[in-house]
């Protein structure tokens, strides 16, 4: 069950931090500021990546930093637990990190009763495991938390983002540095008042605003008690409805071109591409990544789409320029999956006579959660797939 061996031999329980938060809260980017403050105090960090898929523009990020990173794709931490405690043992005994990052899918629930309190009564020895801590999109928050609205979600799966934030101890509310004065007192008045039992933070992961008070949170409090919303208690069918309600789909692009990319440029482009595509099909991006390799491993480009009505921006742009490469993609949809991963070839195609390129893809591979299971709950993984190509 457990790769423990190697956790055995470690002279301390390693840090354990959950860092979770819904589809495009910015849980990557704050995960990078901590792993270079941690690092700045002589720690080594590793990270866990979740997802439903492999093939994860996260894990290929945090590789691109310096940092050891695992991926577990087939189901998210709450229905895969030992395959958590499986990844956490080969970072422990490979890389002996002080500090590990587990980044649940952006889609994950229930984690505290079926991971981290698990992890807290079964491998204290192993783990010193920090307050689950989620991010907040402020954005999203002002219409899904304030009822006047979804923020940009169908009602279904705006219950989800509600859900997952009401399991945490700490909701770190990010992006301050998008907000005004008075939106950032909406949202955290809202948040207050719906998650009563959490310790409320308002961050940037992106400039660091709050950072001090947040790691504070993480490194030195101990749990709080949690309690769960008589609104959000036992409705377990409405929150798998959520789920079902997202595709995920993730693809390896091979392309080449006559004149040189640059690199974040081309992932903007074929993001907008996407837009339209999806658009054509009747679906609503939620979050998609698209990472822009130079060969299989390095990364030089990476950018998000987050919502239909807003472009797509670049997280990492190094300016570097290249002929041929790889794209990584990952999209979260609200849609049917085989219409999305159709979305997805024909952006390709745009893309590719757009920018005078060729291009074949290496993987691609689309998934619908099951409805009928709950967070996966009974069986690992009870997911669709909806076709591979290799």
């Amino acid at each position: 069950m457990l790769a423990g061996d190697e956790m055995r031999s470690s002279a301390r329980a390693t840090r354990l931090i959950v860092l979770g938060g819904f589809l495009g809260a910015g849980k990557t980017t704050a995960i990078l500021r901590l792993a270079r403050r941690r690092a700045a105090r002589g720690e080594r960090v590793g990270v866990i990546a979740n997802d439903l898929s492999e093939g994860l523009v996260d894990a290929a990020t945090y590789r691109a930093h310096g940092l050891p990173a695992e991926e577990l794709p087939g189901g998210c931490f709450s229905c895969r637990f030992d395959a958590l405690l499986a990844a956490a043992g080969r970072l422990v005994g490979g890389e002996h990190p002080d500090v590990l990052i587990a980044e649940p899918a952006g889609s994950c629930t229930d984690l505290v009763a079926k991971a981290i309190e698990p992890l807290r009564r079964l491998y204290s020895d192993r783990f010193a495991v920090a307050p689950y801590a989620t991010l907040l999109d402020p954005l999203r928050a002002a219409e899904a938390l304030g009822g006047r609205g979804s923020g940009g979600l169908s009602a279904r799966v705006a219950y989800l983002f509600r859900m997952q934030q009401n399991e945490a101890e700490i909701v770190a509310i990010n992006k301050a540095d998008l907000l005004t004065e008075r939106r950032r007192a909406e949202v955290e008045l809202l948040a207050a008042r719906a998650f009563p039992n959490a310790h409320i933070l308002t961050v940037s992961a992106q400039s660091g605003e709050g950072f001090d008070a947040f790691e504070e949170a993480l490194f030195d409090a101990p749990p709080r008690a949690r309690g769960v919303s008589d609104a959000l208690a036992g409705n377990e069918l409405a929150a798998a409805a959520g789920d079902a309600s997202l595709a995920w789909v993730n693809g390896r692009w091979s392309w080449s071109a006559a004149a040189p990319q640059v690199a974040e440029s081309l992932a903007i482009d074929w993001l907008d591409a996407l837009r339209v595509e999806l658009a054509a099909q009747g679906c609503r991006p939620v979050h998609v990544k698209c990472a822009v390799l130079d060969g299989p491993v390095r990364v030089v480009g990476v950018a998000n789409l987050l919502d239909a009505a807003c472009p797509p921006s670049a997280s990492m742009a190094t300016g570097d320029s290249l002929s041929a490469g790889e794209l990584l993609v990952n999209a979260r949809v609200e849609g049917d999956a085989a219409s999305v991963r159709v979305a997805v070839e024909r952006a390709a195609e745009r893309l590719a006579a757009n920018r005078s390129a060729q291009g074949r893809w290496l993987s691609i591979t689309a998934l619908a959660a099951d409805p009928t299971n709950r967070f996966c709950a009974v069986q690992p993984v009870r997911s669709r797939e909806v076709s591979e190509t290799p």
